[in-house]
């Protein structure tokens, strides 16, 4: 990459299902143009070429009218919202193009469970050793649909857990686990501090 751009991670949720790609721009602004339009719509359930073109004329009416917002809580990761024959939700989240050798990274942790999406950060040297810390704290978060004797048995249970690489993007990482019959998913991505 050159020296002015960054390394995006889009989580773009449409239809109950969460959909990850990455993009090179110098902002976050300059990402969510170039995102769209590039956008493999042939794996998106729902979206044909009517609603693609819908979808990114959504996109860039968002963009004008300045509806990405910063998450509270959390650095470098951006949020807006698009009607499309449907609501698509786009979270994005600058990613980090290298592994530090020394020092701890960001790890974000995306908690997509029984329809609700939960963020948090965790600075740790590993993600191994994020996810440990990841878990405790995600024990105290009131999640919808997770009782508590499910969320003791996944936190005593988050050493076993082994997250896999995503081969298409940089810095991402995903994990699929059952909670009873419910089908939850994490994803990690390493986020850029600065």
């Amino acid at each position: 990459m050159k020296g002015s751009e960054n390394l995006y991670t889009f989580l773009f949720e449409y239809k109950n299902q969460k959909y990850i790609s990455q993009t090179v721009a110098s902002d976050p602004y300059d990402a969510i143009l170039p995102w769209a339009n590039g956008l493999d719509y042939s794996n998106i359930k729902g979206i044909g070429s009517k609603t693609k073109e819908l979808f990114v004329a959504e996109v860039k009416s968002s963009l004008e009218e300045d509806l990405l917002v910063p998450l509270d809580d959390v650095k470098n990761i951006w949020g807006f919202g698009v009607l499309s024959r449907g609501y698509a939700l786009i979270d994005l989240i600058k990613t980090e193009t290298e592994n530090k050798r020394n020092g701890n990274s960001l790890f974000t942790f995306v908690l997509d469970f029984l329809g609700g999406t939960y963020i948090s950060q965790i600075k740790a040297k590993t993600l191994d050793s994020a996810k440990l810390e990841w878990a405790k704290k995600i024990s105290n978060q009131d999640i919808s649909g997770w009782r508590n004797s499910s969320k003791s048995k996944f936190v005593n249970q988050i050493d076993s857990f082994t997250f896999e690489s995503n081969p298409f993007n940089v810095n991402v990482w995903n994990f699929n686990f059952y909670s009873g019959k419910n089908k939850g998913t994490i994803y990690s991505i390493n986020t850029e501090v600065t």
